[in-house]
């Protein structure tokens, strides 16, 4: 029974992590991809995914992942093994959410890529880095 109750856990946190990971990431893809449509500079250069990356996809996934169980993990009936982890709400929503954050991002970068393309690339990076953490 606690086998049972431990992979009934483990398997919580992984669709946690993966779905706070999808959603963030598809911020940054879409802000980038949007960007290059519209023909505007880039609002994020690589060094600046990697380093927001770095600084905030592993301190959340380190909570989500020392969280404690759920306290109806033995009454839920056992998932369908063909069940894909990813469902189509799910989906729906790392999209939504993605492009509320390309969208915001854009807004910002927007906003200050007429004073200075530096400070508007950084603008448009800390936003990404607060809606992150507002997520997590």
């Amino acid at each position: 029974m606690n086998a049972v109750a431990e992979g009934r856990n483990i398997y919580d946190k992984i669709l946690k992590s993966t779905k706070y990971l999808l959603a963030c990431n598809a911020g940054e893809i879409l802000s980038v991809f949007i960007a290059i449509l519209l023909r505007f500079p880039l609002p994020l250069i690589p060094l600046q995914i990697l380093l927001m990356n770095l600084l905030t996809d592993g301190l959340p996934a380190m909570g989500l992942g020392s969280e404690i169980p759920e306290s109806d993990v033995m009454t839920r009936h056992p998932r369908n093994p063909k069940e894909n982890p990813i469902t189509g709400k799910m989906l729906i929503l790392i999209i939504i959410f993605g492009i509320a954050m390309a969208l915001g991002t854009l807004f910002v970068f927007n906003k200050y890529v007429g004073i200075n393309l530096s400070y508007a690339r950084t603008m448009a990076s800390q936003h990404l880095c607060f809606l992150r953490y507002l997520q997590s």
